[in-house]
């Protein structure tokens, strides 16, 4: 069971790695879902190549990722921050399966059982099989024990069995992945014309001086931009600004926050029982009680509590005095002194450790199971706390820890260096006290042989009562956004917020599936209402948690190509950068040396030395590749045309090159080369076959 312990942490683990999977192989049977929402006529949890994928293809395989994460997680529960991720896994997988399978029947790509048996069992078996079936004690793999396994795999339970199978599928799946990559990286063929090029590039250099004329020298008031303008700037660029669905919203919240009423109740129920806590016997009864927060048995130092009872507590503070009540963070409290000791800084102590099979770092030798284990502790104790005298011996001939040779003796150590119910013991009691605790390495009978140096500790008895937004308040503050919402549809929503003095706060670049909005949580109702809703359209009332959400939704973009209105600021921007480049370059065209480019514009001339050609990058100006690539043609003593840049219009004059040697052994180069085109084709592949596949994710609309 050890090894199958391993197994599943493996194979969790590498199933994770393998999220963006090439296969599934074992789907498993459908299982109906429940997520259509009434009235939703979508089919298809994704739309690929035409087809429809059923949502519960993709409910199917969540569930048995959720399962597997249960499994190897040991926990019967999911947050909602890791279902979201285990979700993107599934998708992901399931993107995979339709797009690249359809690749590898095509190529032939496949593992067979044969293949499959020898990364188990061959000489070279897969590295997660080689470290689970690895013999802990001679560190050698022994592929009889793996043979074994598979040949009794049906006698197992079914979790157990179940972990296998995922295991065994991973690790097809990362087969066939490396399969298909090699063979597309085997594929890529550098020539010795772009060998060359490269070279070249890298290893060329110009010692050049330039002048720039800055595009902010003209005033935009001072552009005339015409609609042809923008029409020739948006055509030549509105691919580079596809984008993907998304909602822009106004919404006003009104904030749940308890009422003068609520307060006072707060107040109350502290002010209350002030006499019944003063005459207390038993503090700590008392807090369980009575507070709204837990028992808190820590021992504080100075500066670790709340300002209000630190400046109480260590300016004289002494057992039993009362402070309160107060108000903070939310809640009304009362507090009294429960205890103050003298905290050492340092102890030495000695302990005889009894140990137990799969307790922390145990020994391999011990094989008590920890009743047993707890029972020679106590049994020890006993005999321990009647002759004290032994404790030297039964150290040194019971004790499972490496200290036995001294008797148990630990040294000296400091707070928090020992595991916590260790490290409490020995730093709340005194010299020369014994005690039995238990911690993850199992029973520790602990004598205090000393203490050194010491501070004021106080653990402290605290009754709060928390401010709480009563039901009636909740109802009242709803009421109001419901009768916001209600009377100010559409043009009148942003008069009656002014009105009411209400912050109309903006969420633009909303995606479909989001659940969240920057100081929102818990909103999904509010982004599926935006994508099912009109612009203009204002929102029924939302809870978001601690507020109640009213909103107006003001744009709706469509996946693909933006209209030019849509990107209006960011085509301006490049337009109006273009027409003062044709400005420049106008006023600069009877310019016939770069010192006299720079008389004319007001500017300096800069001197670059060793300028490289494969570096956008010019030293004193920034990136300008435009500028690079101009410089790369020109030959000694030549001077440039103006160049529109980035930032300005340039001329720039070589004053001397450095040319890379034509002869050359590229062997080197070819294969770095290659090895990065190979690299950059494995990651933009599977891209380009989900473009061409025209994907169309439902999600939003399902979940």
């Amino acid at each position: 069971m050890a090894i199958l312990g391993d197994i599943q942490k493996r194979a969790g683990l590498l199933i994770g790695v393998i999220g963006f999977s090439l296969a599934a192989f074992i789907l498993g049977e459908f299982i109906t879902s429940g997520t259509f929402l009434s009235g939703n006529n979508v089919k298809g949890v994704a739309v690929i190549k035409g087809k429809n994928i059923d949502p519960r293809e993709f409910d199917s395989k969540t569930r048995e990722l959720e399962d597997n994460y249960k499994l190897n997680q040991e926990t019967t529960s999911i947050d909602e921050t890791t279902r979201d991720q285990i979700q993107e896994q599934a998708w992901n997988e399931l993107l995979s399966e339709k797009i690249l399978g359809e690749q590898y029947e095509k190529l032939g790509v496949h593992v067979g059982e044969k293949e499959l048996l020898d990364m188990a069992t061959g000489a070279n078996p897969h590295p997660q099989v080689r470290q689970a079936f690895t013999n802990p004690q001679t560190g050698q793999f022994d592929k009889n024990t793996v043979i074994n396994y598979i040949t009794n795999l049906d006698q197992q339970d079914p979790q157990s069995k179940q972990q296998w199978l995922s295991f065994e599928r991973a690790i097809l799946k990362e087969r066939i992945k490396q399969k298909y990559e090699n063979l597309i990286g085997k594929s890529i063929y550098v020539t010795k014309h772009e060998l060359q090029q490269d070279f070249k590039q890298k290893n060329s250099t110009a010692n050049v001086i330039l002048a720039k004329a800055d595009y902010s020298s003209i005033n935009d008031g001072d552009v005339q931009l015409s609609d042809s303008d923008y029409d020739v700037v948006y055509e030549e660029n509105k691919l580079n600004y596809k984008q993907e669905a998304s909602c822009k919203v106004e919404y006003v919240q009104f904030d749940v926050v308890p009422s003068a009423e609520d307060r006072a109740e707060a107040r109350d129920a502290v002010y209350s029982i002030i006499d019944d806590f003063k005459s207390a016997e038993n503090d700590s009864v008392f807090v369980i009680i009575n507070a709204d927060s837990r028992w808190d048995n820590t021992f504080y130092k100075k500066g670790t509590l709340s300002p209000t009872l630190d400046s109480v507590v260590f300016n004289g503070g002494n057992e039993g005095d009362f402070i309160g009540p107060y108000e903070e963070n939310g809640y009304f409290k009362m507090a009294k002194i429960f205890d103050v000791i003298n905290f050492p800084d340092s102890v030495k102590a000695r302990h005889i450790l009894i140990s137990y099979q799969g307790a922390e770092r145990a020994n391999p030798a011990v094989t008590r199971a920890p009743q047993d284990a707890k029972n020679l502790a106590d049994s020890l104790f006993a005999a321990i706390k009647e002759n004290r005298g032994s404790y030297d011996n039964l150290a040194r001939t019971m004790s499972d820890g490496p200290s036995k040779t001294k008797g148990g003796d630990l040294g000296w150590f400091k707070e928090n260096m020992m595991a916590p119910p260790f490290n409490d013991f020995c730093f709340t009691n005194s010299t020369g006290d014994i005690g039995l605790v238990q911690t993850t390495f199992g029973f520790h009978i602990i004598e205090i042989m000393q203490q050194g140096g010491g501070e004021k500790r106080v653990r402290m008895a605290i009754v709060d009562a928390e401010i709480r937004t009563s039901q009636d308040t909740r109802n009242k503050i709803y009421s109001e956004a419901t009768q916001f919402a209600r009377n100010n549809t559409g043009d009148a929503f942003t008069n009656a917020a002014t009105e009411q003095n209400l912050a109309i706060r903006t969420a633009q670049d909303i995606k479909e599936r989001d659940k969240n909005l920057p100081g929102l949580t818990g909103v999904r109702k509010l982004v599926r209402w935006a994508y099912s809703s009109e612009v203009g359209s204002v929102s029924e009332v939302v809870d978001a948690d601690e507020a109640f959400v009213v909103a107006k939704l003001v744009e709706k973009l469509d996946k693909g190509i933006p209209t030019k209105e849509q990107i209006m600021p960011a085509l301006q921007a490049e337009t109006m950068k273009r027409k003062k480049a044709e400005m420049l370059r106008e006023q600069a065209s009877s310019v016939s040396s770069v010192e006299q480019f720079a008389q004319t514009f007001n500017s300096k001339v800069d001197s670059v030395q060793n300028l490289n050609f494969s570096s956008a990058f010019i030293a004193a100006v920034g990136s300008e590749p435009n500028v690079v690539g101009v410089i790369s043609t020109l030959q000694s003593g030549e001077t440039s045309n103006a160049i529109a840049g980035e930032t300005g219009v340039f001329m720039v004059k070589v004053l001397s090159r450095t040319d890379a040697p034509d002869e050359v052994n590229f062997v080197l180069n070819k294969r770095q080369i290659e090895q990065s085109f190979s690299q950059r084709a494995k990651f933009e592949l599977f891209n380009a076959l989900k473009e061409s596949a025209n994907v169309t994710d439902n999600r939003g609309k399902i979940y």
